[in-house]
Formats: C-alpha cells, structure tokens, sequence
C-alpha cells in the first residue's frame, strides 16, 4: 500500500522543485522518428517499388523490426541529394 505525504511548501520552492525536475527531463533526447514504406513513399511522393530500389542499392538505409521494415526519418531526409543549378 502506498502512503501519501502532505508538506507546506511556498509556491517559490514548489517552483524551484519543478524547475529542478524539468532540467533533469531535458537532458533526455527523444526518440528517433521512424517511419513505414507508406510514410516513406508518402514524404518523398515516389512508388514503393522506387522505394524497394532505393532500399536495395543503399540509398535509404532500412530497419527490420520483426517483420515490418521501417526507416529512420533522419536517414530518409538525409539521403535527399542538392541539386545546384
């Protein structure tokens, strides 16, 4: 069983312990964002046998989780090529 404690704090130090609480939380990056062929042939507006090239000669880097292939959305953005004209 869990027991409740109740403590008088002014608001500066409730503010002061929130503030602490946020610093720690900040430190932590957040995820990778990835994403399915779908999403991927969605962003990028090509097929998903133009996506299987891509995959197969190295283009864009692909994950296996399980069964699903998925990629990273970093590595999809990245993989886009400057064109100088």
């Amino acid at each position: 069983m869990q027991s409740n404690i109740l403590i008088q704090i002014s608001p500066a130090e409730l503010k002061e312990m929130i503030v602490e609480a946020l610093g720690t939380v900040s430190n932590v990056k957040p995820a990778e964002t990835l994403l399915s062929k779908k999403e991927v042939c969605e962003l990028l507006g090509i097929t998903l046998n133009t996506l299987d090239k891509f995959t197969k000669n190295g283009t864009i880097p692909a994950f296996g989780i399980g069964s699903r292939v998925m990629f990273k959305r970093s590595d999809v953005l990245s993989s886009l090529i400057r064109i100088n004209k």
